[in-house]
């Protein structure tokens, strides 16, 4: 069975916990591994400061669904009010 890898942006230490304890766990029998990254310094967070977070997290990754080049196509030119699950397939 081919696996998928999930980046969870977490607001919070208890988020990334929660995840880590609960979530995850749940899912790794079905073959999907979610990966949590903090958001940094946690408190209020804006669409733009998601979004940023997430671009910058997504292009470091080897496999990942959004870079530069095609983020436009994810992201619209204004940007997406909600965001779509993206799984990357391993």
């Amino acid at each position: 069975m081919v696996g998928a890898e999930v980046v969870v942006i977490a607001e919070g230490q208890t988020e990334e916990q929660f995840i880590k304890q609960v979530v995850a766990p749940a899912l790794r029998p079905l073959a999907i591994y979610l990966k949590p990254r903090l958001l940094p310094k946690g408190g209020a967070v804006s669409f733009d400061r998601l979004k940023r977070h997430a671009r910058n997290t997504l292009t470091f990754m080897k496999k990942a669904p959004i870079t530069p080049e095609n983020e436009r196509s994810y992201w619209g030119d204004r940007g997406a009010r909600s965001i779509k699950s993206l799984a990357i397939q391993s």
